[in-house]
């Protein structure tokens, strides 16, 4: 009888443990954690799904009179003409408040050559998410 009472208890703890983790994750998910999925939307060249990660409403987005619609367009364009990203690395995040700077390895291939190259996400936390800004 003990023993069974034992193993609920440890069972209790456990799936507490785990609900704990899940709301965790619920959370904020930080800059890193959006430049990887802009990354991979960028990797498969989902240009929809990477201007949901762009932060349209940066002062200079407005001031060109960008629109989301006009941003996939032009992507859909330079994904059909250009090469593919082979590989991504963030390399470093710094973090001030609600900006933050996300450095990102990338390892293109066109025409059969690679090259590898470093760009700089500045991103900006609104509404709880972190959207790339105009400068990337």
């Amino acid at each position: 009888m003990k023993r069974s009472s034992y193993m609920i208890a440890i069972s209790a703890m456990l799936l507490v443990l785990m609900m704990l983790l899940m709301a965790a994750g619920c959370g904020d998910s930080g800059p890193t954690a959006a430049a990887e999925d802009f990354m991979e939307a960028a990797k498969s060249k989902d240009c929809d799904k990477m201007v949901e990660y762009m932060d349209l409403s940066a002062p200079e987005f407005e001031e060109l009179g960008v629109t989301k619609e006009a941003l996939v367009e032009s992507c859909k364009s330079d994904a059909e003409a250009g090469g593919e990203i082979k590989s991504y690395k963030i390399t470093e995040e710094t973090v001030d408040g609600d900006t933050a700077t996300v450095k990102v390895e990338v390892t293109t291939e066109e025409n059969g050559e690679e090259s590898t190259d470093t760009t700089s996400f500045s991103m900006t936390k609104r509404d709880g998410e972190w959207k790339i800004g105009f400068g990337f």
